[in-house]
Parts: C-alpha cells; structure tokens; sequence
C-alpha cells in the first residue's frame, strides 16, 4: 500500500504542477494582452503625421570667419527651385554674453501668376558684421509666402 501512496502523491503533485503552470502561462498572457492594449491606445492618441513638402531652401549652409577687429565675414550658399524666388540677408546681432547674431535670411516665393523656368537657381550671399570674437553665430530661414506680398 505504500507503494499506492506514493504513487498517488506524485501525481498529485504532477497534477497540481500542470495546473500551476497553465495558471501562471493564463496570467502572464493576460498581462501582455493588457500592455499591448494600453500601448495600442497610446498609439491611437497620437495626431497623424501629416506629409509636408520640402522647403525651397533645405540645403541653405552658413560659412563665417572672424576677421579680428570685431569683423565677421559671412558667406550663405545653397540652391532655390527656380530664378523667381528671391534671398533677402540681415545680420543681426544681439546684446548677450556671448553676443549672438541672427543671420536673418528671408526667401521669397514667386507670385502664382508669375512664369518662371525650372531650373536651379545658385545662390551666394557675403556679407560683414561686427561681434566680439566669442559670438555665437546662427542661421534663421524664413519662407515668405506669396500672399504676405504688399500690395501696391
């Protein structure tokens, strides 16, 4: 009889084993499921990425070279779609310490009713400002849209 008991014990023990993990696979499912739901929504949330068309003035570089004196020359260079956009730069330098200066450069789209050829346009602007040696210097593009041409 002792050899039933024993028998009997083991798989009692097999079975509470079996049950066990089928418990423990179920739970830790359901914690998945619920951080895959939760991460769902999260993503849901999000506002859609809204595709925008390049700028006429991504490939825009600065090059600056302090000429001692508190001189900088200054030289912008990059492409434009086509002749009828047109580059204004102004340098502008700002009370801070360090000074900063704003290489302000502002393109102007072409009028819609404006023909223009389609071809790259090259653009090089040089200029100087006055800074102490330890300006910061940096470079702001704007856009300027068609519609916020004065009219005359």
């Amino acid at each position: 009889m002792e050899k039933k008991n024993v028998l009997g014990l083991g798989l009692l023990f097999l079975a509470l084993l079996v049950i066990g993990g089928g418990v423990y696979y179920l739970y830790t499912e359901r914690e998945n499921e619920i951080a895959e739901n939760q991460d769902r929504e999260e993503l849901e949330e999000l506002p859609p990425i809204e595709e925008t068309e390049p700028m006429p003035y991504d490939d825009f570089f600065l090059t600056y070279e302090y000429m001692g004196d508190n001189t900088w020359d200054y030289e912008i260079t990059g492409t434009l779609p086509n002749p009828c956009y047109t580059v204004t730069v102004e340098p502008v330098v700002m009370e801070s310490d360090p000074e900063q200066v704003m290489i302000e450069t502002k393109v102007q789209e072409p009028s819609p009713d404006e023909i223009c050829t389609q071809v790259i346009q090259e653009v090089e602007e040089t200029g100087t400002f006055s800074a102490s040696e330890a300006a910061e210097i940096i470079l702001d593009i704007e856009l300027i849209p068609t519609d916020t041409i004065p009219v005359e």
